[in-house]
Formats: C-alpha cells, structure tokens, sequence
C-alpha cells in the first residue's frame, strides 16, 4: 500500500498509530512516493520519545530537529551502527558491529540469508538512540525500489535533499550529512571476543584442523520469519526478549516478542503395524501372478509369452524377497516353511487372497524360496561397503533440559549440527583408548520427546560501583528426549561395549544425559546395517531422515513444507568472515563468525531399504562452513 492511499483511508484520531505502524520493520515496507513529504516528516517525528510521538505530520517538529545539529549527529551515528547480522540478540550485553554478507554458496535444499536480498540492516547498540535510528535506517519503496536515506541521502542531487529543504534543514547540515554517509563503509565487522558475553563452538576442519565459531543471528532472516509467521499460527512461538530497546530496533518495535518457527516430532505411543500389501505387494507383482495362473489361455506367440514369463518370475521373486526381508528369523527356517508363511500372509489381504495355496504358485514360492539370501540378492549403495564398515549401536541415551532453540529462528529439535558435536566429542574420547576408531556416518531414532517452555531464567548479573540493578529475564525453550544412535565406524570391533557409557559425553546442546544400566547390555557391534536398522525398529520412534530433494530459495518456500512428518532445524553455519587467529579465541584455533544454517528433516517410523542413502548423516567442511548432508554431492568442495 502507498502512504497517499494509507492517509485518504485512516481516521484523523488514528493517523499516529497508522504511520508508527507503517513505518515499522515488523510490516511490509510502505511505497512513499505518493506522499514523499508526509513520509519525511513522519519518520522525522519518529526519532521523538515513544511518549511524545504525537502528531506525526506536525511541520514545526519537523522543522526543529532538522536545524538541531545535535540531531543530526544522533542520527547519523545511528548509521554507522547498522547490523546485518545481531551480536546482541539474545544477550544484550554483547557488543560489536558486523555489517558482512555470508562467503560461499549452500547446497539448493539448505537455507541462509545468502539465499535473500540485503534488506532489513537495523540499528543495534544502545537503547538510547533506538527511535533515532528511524529517521535514516527505516526501509520503504520509492518507486518500487526498496530502500533507505542512509543510501539516499549519500548523493547531494538526490530530490529527497530538496524536500527536506522545503522543510527546513539548513544547506551546512546537507554538506555535513552527505560527507559522512558517503565515508561509512558498507561492510564493517568490529567485534572482540573478549571481553565480551558471545559464545564460541568448535568444529573440525579436517582430521587435524579445528576451528571455533560463533554464531551470530542473521536481521533478514529473522525479520523475514517474523513478518512471514503473522498468519501462521500452528508454526509460530514467540520468543520473549526482556530489554527489547537494548537488543536492537526491530526487536523493540516488535515489542520483545519475536515470532519463530516451531517445530516439534510426534512420536507414536506403539509401534508400526506390519502391512504386508502395502510393502511388497504391487500391482506389477500382483498381475504377474494373475499371468502364472492364466498363461495357458493366453492367445500370444510363444516369444512373447516367454518374454512375460520371464518378466513375471522376476516381478514375484522380487515380491517374495522383500517379503522374506520383513522377517526377523528367516535364516532359520527352510522354503517349505517360507512358502507356507508367505501364502498365510497373501490369504490376509484383501485383494491377494485368491492366490493363496494354489498349488501351482505354491511350487513356484518354494523354489524361488530356494534361492541364495536377499541380502546377496537385492545389493543397494550402501551394501557395497557392509564389508569394510562396523555398525555399533548406542540405545535409548536420554536427554534432559536440552536447548530446544536449535537456532534465533526455530524452536523444537535441537540443532542436529550439535548433535553431531556431541558424537565427535564421543570420538575423540573413544581414541584416547583405540586410536584407529572413527565414525564416518550416523543416523538418529527418537523413541521419546517433549518440548516445553521452562519458564524464563535470570541473566548472570554483575554490580558495578555499588549499584545493583534488576536482572533481565530471558525466554527458555527446552526439550527431555530419548534417543538411539547407529554409528557407522571403522576398526570398532577392538572397542570394548562396557566401556561405552563411560566415553558419552555428559553434555548435549546444554543438557545432561545418561543410558541407562538396564539397556547398557543392548550396545553392540554389527556388521549388517540391516539388521541394525530392524533392530532398532522394534521400539516406537521415529527416524530422522534428510529431505534433500526441495530447493529452499526463501523463507516462504522452506514453511510451505513443514508438515506433520517434516520439521525444520538447524543443519550447519554458513561463514561470514574469513578463519582468523584472534584473541580470546577457544584453545586458541582459528576463530569466524557465522550464522545458522536452516534444513528440513522428515520423521519416519519405519524406513525400507531404498531409503538407507537418506538415514545416513555425513558431516563436511564445505566452502560455505561446516554442514550435515547425507548426499556426497558436496564433496568436491569439501576439504
């Protein structure tokens, strides 16, 4: 909507509010070049107290502060604290400026700010200049083109110098503005690491290269969830920042309560029924055994009839060995017994049961039955490499109190980039003992989770000069899970299981966890990745497999596919400075900043053999920073 339109349609008692609103970075930038002088003197106003902002169209305010040189240096130092990324957010007590675009690109199914234009750098400082920062770093649309009068004002022809001069502002103050804008730089990254109240995680390189990070919120990403979320309710938790002024403007124009994506796995009380006619009976399979029965009746040439009898005993043997992998002992039992137990299971379903018992396909199962395992039979990607890799499953490790703000943008399931931080942590202690132990992948089953907000918690506080002041309450989003892990590992058959519980970490993502003694003896070691799987299918759960298969090119794409069975997480960082030695960094390693790094994870119940390539996570140092992936598409570009 444009300002002209926005004026002829609002009350004369409720323009205020209207305009306040308008201009707001919570809303979708207003078009002003309908109205160019009311906007100006509108967002003049602005930089008033909120208790004095009344009368936003008043000429004479307007006309006092542009020739009020205090004023002007205000707000043009408001400039030079413009942020495209919060080092403030949540923690007010940070300081720093970082005005930088993320290095490298994302894989298509992953989601950065790099993916969205550079839009919505607000002033973060300080409480006291936050409403004079409106004047030159609001966003609107002049003429279709997004913008602000930071950038508009650096060119002294600019018609926007023209109408402020109209209203007052005298021609040394023009001089004076159009000299220090033109000097800010665009891209400014000014923040130590100590003193200073921001966190610092280490990931690895390479096998020997470690780096620390520090994550830091992205304002356009943030700004776009947050306008984007206004009509999503079943999506949406809010975030509760106390001392909104202090964290930056936009946080305190949207009053403190930052909506969030939130999502959350529903995990079934019991476990999947097994339903034999939607696994392995199709309708290739089902009309292939229609053919065995009706070939002798069938006016075709005798190739062609051969051709579909090969055809067709290729279609029922596939059947019966997908069949045959749904059973937990069939090793033990011979092709009689295989026989008489699959036509037991095809005179259970509905459409298949005429074929039950029929002596001629009774022959033909027994037979086929007779043939070597499926696993030499049905070989998959991964079975290729079941002779040089070790499976070793961990069950039912139990969190607690985990943070459940995988990222400034998500709540639910914890950030899975930390999960995996918690598994290398388990590594390296593993190697302490067994020096030639590695995992190369893993893959996760949920058997329990509950997301709760735990209510707010007090900042750690310090009195300075004798003063004590309230502390300030900050939102807490935690989760209790339980959670069984399958590690893909190279030279564990050495490890020794009851040791295990001793190398896990008592730590993940700020939560405390533990197996328990009862389920210590399920630990084990298998060369079948299979057999792992069903294993661990016996409890209800859910497995978190990738979905790679969307390219996220907005915020709006990546909610439009969260469902019931897709929650979305965070996946990696994306670097946005270059690895540097600076002080204050962790074990001294090379420090960066970065932000986080948005993907979709499906949740399934029961996965079949197909889908293994997608259960699998594999992390890698890419160009953009570090990520989980299970494709190896991105290989080329790791190091």
């Amino acid at each position: 909507m444009d300002i002209k339109k926005l004026l002829d349609d609002t009350d004369s008692g409720d323009v205020d509010h209207v305009l306040r609103k308008a201009f707001s970075p919570v809303t979708v930038p207003l078009e002003i070049s309908t109205g160019l002088e009311p906007a100006l003197i509108t967002l003049i106003n602005l930089t008033d107290k909120t208790s004095d902002q009344s009368n936003l169209l008043c000429k004479n305010k307007c006309k006092e502060k542009l020739r009020d040189q205090k004023w002007w240096v205000t707000c043009l130092n408001t400039v030079q604290s413009m942020q495209s990324h919060n080092v403030k957010f949540p923690d007010y007590q940070a300081t720093g400026t970082i005005r930088t675009l993320p290095k490298g690109a994302l894989p298509p199914h992953l989601l950065s700010s790099s993916k969205l234009a550079n839009t919505d750098w607000h002033y973060a400082r300080n409480s006291a200049c936050v409403n004079k920062s409106a004047f030159l770093c609001s966003e609107f649309e002049l003429k279709g083109t997004l913008t602000k009068l930071a950038e508009l004002l650096k060119d002294e022809a600019s018609p926007i110098w023209k109408s402020l001069r109209r209203l007052g502002c005298y021609a040394k103050y023009q001089k004076q503005a159009v000299n220090y804008l033109k000097n800010i730089e665009d891209h400014i990254l000014e923040v130590t690491l100590t003193p200073n109240n921001i966190r610092q995680v280490t990931f690895p390189v390479n096998e020997n290269e470690y780096i620390t990070l520090t994550p830091t919120l992205s304002q356009t990403m943030q700004a776009q969830i947050h306008r984007e979320l206004e009509d999503k309710r079943r999506l949406t938790a809010i975030y509760h920042c106390d001392r909104a002024p202090n964290i930056g403007y936009f946080v305190a124009k949207a009053g403190g309560r930052i909506r969030t994506i939130k999502t959350q796995p529903h995990i079934p009380q019991t476990q999947e029924k097994y339903t034999p006619a939607k696994q392995w009976l199709t309708k290739p399979r089902f009309e292939a055994m229609d053919f065995f029965l009706e070939r002798e009746n069938l006016l075709i040439t005798a190739n062609h009839k051969k051709r579909m009898h090969k055809a067709a005993r290729k279609q029922i043997k596939n059947m019966l060995l997908e069949w045959q992998l749904g059973l937990a002992d069939y090793e033990s039992l011979n092709s009689r017994e295989l026989a008489q137990g699959f036509n037991y299971c095809l005179s259970r379903t509905r459409n298949a049961h005429r074929f039950a018992y029929l002596p001629e396909l009774t022959q033909l199962f027994e037979e086929l039955f007779a043939k070597p395992s499926p696993h030499n039979e049905l070989p998959t990607q991964h079975d290729k490499s079941q002779h040089s890799s070790d499976y070793m499953i961990i069950p039912k490790i139990k969190i607690g109190h985990a943070n459940a703000e995988s990222s400034g943008y998500t709540i639910g399931l914890p950030s899975l980039i930390g999960i995996f931080g918690y598994l290398h942590a388990f590594e390296r202690r593993v190697r302490k003992d067994y020096p030639k132990f590695s995992f190369k992948r893993f893959a996760l089953r949920l058997e329990r989770f509950h997301l709760e907000r735990r209510g707010i918690t007090l900042e750690a506080s310090k009195i300075k000069n004798e003063n004590i002041a309230p502390p300030a309450l900050r939102d807490s989003w935690q989760c209790d899970m339980t959670m069984s892990v399958l590690l893909e590992c190279e030279s564990a058959d050495e490890v020794k299981l009851a040791e295990v519980p001793r190398w896990l970490p008592n730590r993940l993502c700020r939560g405390h966890t533990h197996i328990p003694h009862e389920v210590q003896d399920r630990i084990q070691i298998s060369h079948d990745l299979k057999l792992c799987i069903k294993e661990l299918q016996q409890q209800p759960g859910l497995w978190l497999l990738a979905d790679e298969h969307h390219e996220i090119t907005d915020v709006q794409i990546l909610l439009e596919q969260i469902d019931t069975n897709r929650l979305v997480t965070c996946l990696g960082y994306h670097l946005i400075s270059s690895p540097a030695t600076d002080k204050g960094s962790m074990y001294g390693y090379p420090h960066a900043f970065c932000e986080p790094v948005l993907g979709l994870v499906c949740t399934m119940q029961s996965i079949h053999h197909k889908q293994i390539d997608s259960l699998l996570w594999r992390y890698q140092w890419v160009e953009s920073g570090p990520i989980l992936t299970t494709s190896e598409n991105n290989d080329e570009t790791a190091k």
